[in-house]
């Protein structure tokens, strides 16, 4: 116990002195912790290979790359199909139309017509100011998004009816939301490793021994699921067990993780309107 105590207090030192709070600390994370699709995308691609993960390690590696092939060849040719007045991946386009509807019933006030700033009425009675040049919203959607909220759609449809103007939000959209970054980012084809026999391995690399690093096997049953962290909802057990109230089956637990790769990775499957 004692020398867990000093490796603890050794490995805190090199996290506070050595490696900035914004490497290891979420709170200080400066960047975009989450995207549209999903708030845990390594959980969801656990799920998927739950039983692969059962397997030596080759196995593992070959379902994972199978895996990965098939999605990429299904969201390269689902990126093909897209009509080409649609310029965002499904997902988002389907919320933009969704959005286009409710900013209609926004007032906006133009702030600075040079900054493209402006003041919305948003429907919950507060104003929030937007500003178009930056792709800001004092609501803080569009900032961390990356595509319009519904005050910035007010916004710009404002804009564009006062410049007489077609509405173009792909405009105001992150990159990676357009049609032509989605089939950019599958358009390569994922192989297969060939058999064993069939590669060629230098002298040089064969004649290395690789042996496993030492562990102290764990006594009892291996654990088989994650322990949730500080903020998520702990009733993964059977009734009766655990903490919290509402507890989840096994069964309604796997339904919810499948849900969740299929949002993931179902990279919107309704079709949006052109906005």
């Amino acid at each position: 116990m004692t020398l867990l105590a000093g490796n603890i207090l050794v490995q805190r030192s090199i996290l506070t002195k050595v490696v900035k709070k914004k490497k290891w600390a979420r709170c200080y994370f400066e960047r975009v912790r989450y995207n549209v699709d999903t708030t845990n995308s390594a959980e969801s691609f656990n799920g998927v290979i739950k039983d692969a993960r059962k397997f030596t390690l080759l196995p593992m590696f070959d379902f994972i790359i199978g895996k990965i092939a098939e999605w990429f060849n299904k969201h390269r040719k689902e990126a093909a199909e897209m009509p080409p007045a649609l310029k965002l991946v499904p997902i988002v386009e389907e919320e933009m139309t969704k959005r286009c509807v409710d900013a209609g019933f926004l007032r906006v006030d133009e702030l600075n017509s040079f900054h493209l700033e402006y003041s919305v009425h948003g429907s919950d009675g507060k104003r929030y100011t937007v500003d178009m040049a930056m792709n800001t919203c004092t609501c803080g959607q569009f900032d961390k998004n990356k595509y319009p909220c519904v005050h910035a759609v007010a916004a710009a449809t404002f804009m564009a009816e006062k410049a007489g103007k077609e509405l173009h939000l792909s405009e105001y959209c992150s990159k990676y939301y357009l049609v032509e970054q989605w089939a950019l980012a599958h358009h390569r084809t994922m192989y297969p490793v060939p058999h064993m026999s069939d590669w060629v391995i230098p002298e040089e690399i064969r004649a290395k021994k690789v042996l496993p690093p030492e562990f102290e096997v764990k006594k009892g049953k291996p654990q088989q699921t994650r322990k949730p962290s500080a903020g998520e909802a702990r009733g993964r057990g059977k009734r009766g067990r655990g903490s919290g109230r509402g507890r989840a089956t096994s069964t309604d637990t796997g339904r919810a993780r499948g849900r969740g790769m299929a949002a993931y990775f179902e990279c919107g499957s309704g079709s949006g309107s052109g906005v």
